[in-house]
């Protein structure tokens, strides 16, 4: 899959940025101030070494993130349980299906 750069909600640009890591050992943040994606291809173990991410664990974040855009345009909150679930959802949707978005 490949993940945008950008796209836009609610006629507001939200950018999407695919980078190296994120700290906290996270694996993607949105920040609603500056509606800005962060999806990171690498993580640090707890001991600090820094394990690439597989495909899917990248696209699943990038839906996870996309989700909590939806929420915040949406409800003005976020919901990591419903994040979590629909972004799988979605995944699975989306490879077991066979459909390709282009």
């Amino acid at each position: 899959m490949k993940i945008p750069e950008k796209f836009t909600i609610n006629l507001q640009e939200v950018k999407i940025e695919i980078v190296d890591t994120l700290p906290d050992q996270k694996f993607g943040e949105y920040n609603c101030i500056t509606d800005t994606i962060k999806v990171a291809k690498y993580v640090k173990d707890d001991d600090g070494t820094i394990r690439p991410l597989k495909e899917e664990q990248i696209e699943n974040t990038f839906w996870h993130e996309l989700l909590h855009t939806f929420q915040w345009h949406s409800k003005g909150e976020f919901f990591e349980e419903e994040s979590n679930t629909y972004a799988g959802y979605l995944l699975e949707f989306f490879k077991s299906s066979g459909l390709i978005i282009n």
